[in-house]
């Protein structure tokens, strides 16, 4: 954890269920990026609200793709067997609503819990808390486009962003809005 988080409006906690927490942020419309050293993280967004239309305009739809649990994702998606093309159930399209704002037809991303651990349990507890069991997930990656690739980066992108949390191999960072202004170009003493 940064020495001074404090003074940037930063909470830092280890919580004991990591994906009901970040889960629980989710439901209520904050933006989390997600940042593994393993290489692996993104952002995620609620599909279903206003907050993930705003992240969309703000960041360009560019890039966000369904995250779904890849044992659900023929309930909510028509799809080609390989997902690179799908579309939304009827059923479902009124519970996505933050898709209006892609392509109908997107590449749909199944989440398979051997496959991403952390990405699948923060799915699943989302679906327990909202009944869906989708995210929009978008490539973690700086200002000019280029990924995410050091806990370092991912301290620097979530200080000088929108982002509202962060998710940083088990440490769960918080901007306390009150307090928390951006730091473009961030330097941390980690």
């Amino acid at each position: 954890m940064p020495k001074d988080a404090a003074r940037y409006g930063i909470r830092a906690t280890r919580p004991e269920d990591l994906a009901h927490c970040v889960a629980d942020a989710l439901a209520n419309g904050c933006i989390v990026g997600v940042y593994e050293t393993s290489g692996r993280g993104g952002t995620l967004a609620d599909p279903r609200g206003l907050e993930a239309h705003v992240l969309i305009e703000r960041e360009g739809a560019r890039g966000f793709v369904p995250a779904v649990m890849a044992e659900r994702a023929p309930e909510l998606f028509a799809a080609t067997p390989t997902w690179t093309v799908a579309s939304a159930r009827v059923e479902w399209r009124d519970r996505l609503g933050a898709m209006q704002g892609l392509e109908p037809d997107v590449a749909v991303r199944p989440v398979a819990e051997g496959d991403a651990p952390r990405l699948h349990s923060i799915l699943r507890a989302f679906a327990a808390i909202t009944g869906l069991p989708a995210l929009l997930e978008r490539r973690f990656e700086d200002d000019g486009g280029t990924a995410v690739v050091s806990p370092e980066d991912a301290l620097r992108r979530f200080l000088a962003t929108g982002l509202d949390s962060l998710v940083l191999d088990g440490v769960l960072f918080q901007k306390c809005h009150e307090l928390h202004q951006p730091v473009p170009h961030a330097r941390l003493a980690v």
